[in-house]
């Protein structure tokens, strides 16, 4: 009785080591660099999943058009362009400041906060008194965007 117990252990100890061994460890260990990157997925991927909620719970500005052209202006002559933008975030757009890139732009914005859905304005005004040649000013745009800087250009 004894010794047939001692065999039924060892039979069972074998068939768990079996299962264990062959059945669990073996296919991972063929596959480890699946296992590997699924493990890695399976931790990154909850920060994407955030990543994308905290973006989708903001202010997002989008501009039509980045460059505008003005044309050609006589010197002592004043251009005037206006790029829209749209606030396609579900908060309110708050546009705090637009640099401008030299002394020859003066740059005028919508200041109250553009709500969901609804647009703004950025005015550039060119002065060829004081620049000429063919040019290419950027204006620094910063807002409460999930992008807080953009630049346009005249």
């Amino acid at each position: 009785m004894h010794k047939m117990n001692y065999t039924l252990k060892k039979s069972f100890g074998r068939i768990i080591d079996f299962i264990y061994s062959r059945l669990l460890l073996k296919p991972l260990m063929r596959n480890k660099m699946r296992a590997i990157l699924l493990s890695i997925l399976v931790i990154i991927s909850p920060l994407f999943l955030f990543a994308q909620s905290a973006a989708s719970d903001s202010a997002i500005i989008f501009f039509d058009k980045k460059i505008l052209d003005f044309g050609t202006a006589k010197q002592g002559e004043s251009k005037t362009v206006i790029f829209t933008f749209t606030n396609k975030g579900n908060k309110p757009l708050i546009v705090s400041d637009a640099l401008k890139g030299c002394g020859c732009t003066s740059v005028k914005w919508t200041k109250e906060p553009v709500m969901p859905g609804k647009q703004g304005y950025v005015w550039a005004t060119f002065n060829s008194n004081i620049g000429y040649g063919h040019i290419m000013k950027p204006i620094h745009i910063h807002s409460n965007a999930t992008v807080p800087q953009m630049d346009i250009y005249i």
